[in-house]
């Protein structure tokens, strides 16, 4: 989370972002993999994100993250290149990438400040029923207290 508020700090105040970006064994920072879960991140609110990528004047800000997330692709027609990135490349796609993240974070900026307006009186949830407590009696019948039965926490 410390992580997360530092880029968006970072973002909010206008200063450049610089992603963190491990290196290989030659010093070498690919990027492919954090281009692979910023993709993965985009999948979270793909309806926002299917708007950003019909967008002709903003959605070539993804180009280099997805020129970097699909680099290795095991299908060589969703490979970005025939050849091998060279370092030169490699560095202007991650400047590239970095640059869109800025630029996606000032397209979606009138968006969080709605997400971010209070809610009115007229929005506010009502509850309709009584609160079940952990320890009452289970609605369903079982004869079993709340906390272990209905109101048990489940993994998926």
């Amino acid at each position: 989370m410390r992580h997360w508020n530092v880029i968006a700090d970072t973002l909010h105040s206008g200063d450049v972002f610089l992603p963190l970006l491990p290196e290989d064994g030659g010093g070498v920072a690919h990027a492919n993999d954090w281009a692979k879960g910023f993709i993965r991140g985009m999948e979270l609110r793909k309806t926002d994100w299917a708007a950003f990528l019909d967008d002709e004047k903003h959605g070539g800000w993804l180009v280099p993250i997805f020129a970097l997330a699909h680099e290795h692709n095991p299908d060589p027609e969703m490979r970005p290149y025939k050849e091998t990135i060279s370092a030169e490349d490699r560095e202007k796609l991650i400047v590239g990438a970095a640059a869109g993240v800025t630029g996606i974070y000032r397209y979606f900026e009138a968006q969080r400040s709605v997400e971010r307006q209070p809610f009115d009186n007229a929005t506010t949830f009502r509850r309709t029923v009584p609160k079940i407590g952990r320890n009452d009696p289970c609605p369903c019948g079982s004869g079993k207290k709340f906390k272990q039965c209905c109101g048990r926490t489940t993994l998926h």
